[in-house]
C-alpha cells in the first residue's frame, strides 16, 4: 500500500541505475538455453546451497524466473535444516511440456533438461520439491502452437502429470506460482516519472494460468502436494507496485532482484512450512 501511494521515488537498493549490471541473481546451475545440463556430480556440488551435511534436502526446479526466486527459497529453508538444490534453465518450465524459445525456434534442450530434473528427483528422493514457472512460457510459447484456453488446458494436464510423478520420489511437492511481472524500471523510472507510472494491474493471463495451477494441484487430492500463491505478496488493491520497502521488485520487468527475493524469505518459510505441517 505504501508503494502504491508513493508520490516520488525513494532511495532504492539496488539503485535503478544498477539493475542492468546486477541482473537478477548469480545462482549456480541456472543455465542458458544454449548451455549443457549440469552434470550428475554438480547436483550435490555446485548446484547445492547451504550445508552439504544438512539433514533435509529441497529441490527448486524451473525456469529463470524460478531461479530468481532462489535467494528467497534459500533464505527460507537453510535455517530450517535444509540444503537447497537449484536446477533451472532459462525459458524452460520444469513441467513436462514442450515449449519454443521467444524467437519461435525449437528448444530440444528444454525437453532434455526436464528429463534431467525428473531423473535427479528420482535419484536423490528429496524431502521437498518446489516447482515454479513464469506464465508467459505457456501463454505464448507452447510448441503445440496452442494459445488461450487451449494452452492453459494443456498446461494443466502436463502439470498434473509432472507433479504426480515427482510426488512418487519426493516426500512433498509444492507448486509455487510465478511472479505476476511488472514494468521494467530501467525504462519506466525517469526523472519525470512517479512510482504510480510503473504500477501495473495483475495480468489476466496470469490469473488464468495460476487458477489452472491451483486446480491441477487440487485435483490430485493429496496431502503431499500443495499450492502456494505469491500474487498477494506483490500486488494489492488491484495494482502491482515496482518496489517493496526500498527494494526494486524486478530487475527487468519479470525476474526478481536478489534483494526482493531475499525479503520474501520469511513469507516463503511460513508458506512452505505450513504445507509441510499439514502432513505431520
Amino acid at each position: 500500500e505504501e508503494a502504491l501511494a508513493a508520490g516520488s521515488w525513494p532511495k532504492l537498493t539496488p539503485d535503478i541505475g544498477e539493475l542492468k549490471a546486477k541482473g537478477y541473481n548469480n545462482i549456480s546451475c541456472h543455465v542458458s538455453p544454449s548451455e549443457p545440463d549440469p552434470s550428475d556430480a554438480d547436483v550435490l556440488g555446485t548446484c547445492l546451497n547451504g550445508d552439504k551435511a544438512a539433514p533435509k534436502t529441497a529441490f527448486l526446479l524451473g525456469d529463470s524466473y524460478a531461479a530468481s526466486l532462489s535467494p528467497g527459497v534459500i533464505a527460507a529453508l537453510v535455517p530450517e535444516g535444509y540444503r537447497v538444490v537449484v536446477l533451472a534453465r532459462s525459458s524452460c518450465p520444469a513441467v513436462g511440456i514442450a515449449v519454443k524459445l521467444g524467437d519461435g525456434s525449437e528448444y530440444p534442450q528444454c525437453s532434455d533438461f526436464q528429463g534431467f530434473m525428473r531423473t535427479q528427483v528420482v535419484r536423490h528422493k528429496p524431502d521437498l520439491v518446489i516447482v515454479s514457472t513464469w506464465h508467459g512460457h505457456v501463454v505464448n510459447r507452447l510448441a503445440s502452437g496452442a494459445t488461450g484456453p487451449e494452452a492453459i488446458s494443456q498446461w494443466k494436464t502436463a502439470l498434473t502429470a509432472t507433479v504426480e510423478e515427482l510426488s512418487v520420489s519426493a516426500k512433498r511437492v509444492v507448486v509455487v506460482s510465478g511472479t505476476p511481472s511488472g514494468r521494467n524500471l530501467q525504462e519506466c523510472a525517469t526523472p519525470l516519472s512517479k512510482p504510480s507510472d510503473c504500477v501495473v494491474p495483475v495480468p489476466k493471463a496470469y490469473k488464468s494460468f495460476t487458477a489452472a495451477e491451483r486446480s491441477a494441484v487440487g485435483s490430485l487430492g493429496s496431502k503431499a502436494i500443495s499450492y502456494v500463491s505469491v500474487q498477494d505478496w506483490f500486488c494489492t488493491s488491484g495494482g502491482c507496485p515496482p518496489f517493496i520497502g526500498r527494494n526494486p521488485v524486478y530487475a527487468d520487468g519479470g525476474h526478481l532482484t536478489a534483494a526482493a527475493s531475499e525479503v520474501l524469505g520469511p513469507l516463503l518459510r511460513a508458506s512452505l512450512l505450513r504445507t509441510l505441517d499439514k502432513d505431520s
